[in-house]
């Protein structure tokens, strides 16, 4: 006979377990699309990746305007949704998730945040809205919920979101995720981190985990930044040109990385027409 202390130890262990179960549908937006251009976000300074289409896993319905993701932290990415006219830039899931079980209520959490490219004239509005819609196989609606990231000020900033459908049965699930249009042409948000869990309990618990992960990564984060502020003070002017080439991480991989990209140019330049006279 087991004896209350392992009961009691046995006893947490299953709970854990139960409460830290996987989610049934992830999606970070991390994934590489195929790219056109790399920018930097106007006032946060934050890289943008444009992406010619999107990311793998999904369709982008509405043509004119390439995709783009934010990297708020180094490796971690958001799609970022823009519109200047309705039915634009509007992102549907390839293959349905098994979440869909008849009168089973499911639970969905994601992250958000006001967005701008390069104009500040294109930045998220307080009334700005992004819609959330989970899909039947017949591209019926099964569930909508409407979010406000919120008004532009100055930072990409991200807020935990949630919302609960019910389960009719009618087989996989797939995500669709749009801009509610109403005029001009900007950016009516970002998300990040998409997922279904089928307890309350494990949606609390995976947003409680993502928040403390998110935190140790921004603090990880500011002190190597403050650590090549402070590095930078210290260096001649041609170390600081070599970092600045760097991207301040001069790595070895990075540094291989260069190598190839100058060597590239020079073949380029080697093999233009119009060569320099340089006697």
């Amino acid at each position: 006979m087991m004896d209350k202390t392992r009961v009691v130890l046995l006893c947490s262990v299953l709970i854990s377990s139960a409460v830290y179960a996987a989610p049934l549908f992830n999606e970070d937006f991390n994934a590489e699309a195929e790219t056109r251009g790399r920018h930097k976000q106007v006032q946060s300074g934050l890289p943008i990746t444009v992406g010619n289409g999107v990311m793998p896993g999904w369709t982008r319905k509405g043509e004119g305007m390439p995709s783009h993701f934010v990297e708020y932290l180094p490796g971690d990415r958001a799609l970022m949704v823009v519109a200047m006219t309705a039915g634009q830039n509007i992102f549907v899931l390839n293959k349905g998730f098994a979440a869909n079980e008849k009168g089973r209520v499911y639970f969905v959490t994601f992250e958000t945040s006001p967005a701008v490219y390069q104009a500040i004239g294109q930045r998220t509005l307080a009334g700005d809205e992004l819609a959330i819609e989970l899909l039947r196989a017949d591209a019926t609606v099964l569930k909508k919920h409407l979010v406000k990231p919120g008004k532009w000020e100055g930072k990409t900033l991200f807020t935990n979101h949630s919302f609960s459908y019910t389960g009719d049965g009618s087989g996989p699930l797939r995500f669709r995720v749009s801009p509610v249009y109403t005029s001009g042409a900007r950016f009516y948000g970002a998300i990040d981190n998409l997922e279904v869990f089928s307890s309350k309990a494990e949606a609390e618990t995976a947003t409680q985990q993502r928040v403390a992960a998110a935190k140790r990564a921004r603090d990880s984060f500011l002190k190597e930044k403050k650590r090549r502020v402070q590095l930078l003070g210290q260096v001649t002017p041609l170390e600081k040109d070599w970092l600045f080439q760097a991207g301040g991480n001069p790595t070895a991989q990075h540094v291989q990385q260069e190598i190839i990209w100058a060597r590239e140019l020079a073949e380029r330049l080697s093999n233009e027409s119009d060569k320099p006279d340089l006697s």
